[in-house]
């Protein structure tokens, strides 16, 4: 049996990609993975293209009858690409643990909207910190000025 991830992106020049990562356990019993797909995908990301991808990538590497678990992140498209995927491959356990939501995706979107929500609590105390070390500069400042001219300082603490 075999697990695959796959995900896909826009680099910062905008190319579609497209990759697939195929993972297993070897006669030792140490997890093996390997990329098997890393490729332009010009195509829309919907949930059927994808799951063309992934059909393609399966047929190519004789995987059928061995897919246990596909790991996606959350996107819709991904939702349908399984849906897709379910009526077009025999499944091993009837399919019952093959759509595996990406864990790290899950945190990022949480931690993502945590930190949103904390924006608006933190845009004062960022505020009172810059004040407060504007402030000890200044006094910085003025305790040397003082001193150069040989003057006292007053304290207005």
């Amino acid at each position: 049996m075999i697990s695959l991830t796959s995900d896909c992106w826009s680099s910062s020049q905008g190319e579609p990609y497209i990759c697939v990562t195929v993972h297993w356990v070897d006669v030792n019993y140490e997890l093996q993975k390997r990329i098997i797909v890393f490729d332009l995908m010009d195509e829309s990301h919907s949930g059927y293209n994808i799951k063309q991808r992934i059909l393609d990538t399966i047929k190519e590497f004789n995987l059928f009858n061995k897919v246990f678990t596909i790991s996606l992140d959350n996107a819709s498209a991904n939702n349908n690409c399984i849906d897709y995927i379910r009526s077009d491959i025999p499944l091993v356990c009837d399919g019952m643990f093959l759509h595996i939501r990406c864990c790290a995706h899950i945190i990022n979107l949480s931690a993502q909207k945590g930190i949103s929500q904390l924006t608006n609590l933190l845009a004062p105390i960022r505020k009172v910190i810059k004040y407060l070390r504007l402030v000890g500069t200044y006094k910085s400042r003025y305790k040397k000025l003082c001193k150069n001219n040989r003057l006292r300082p007053v304290s207005y603490t």
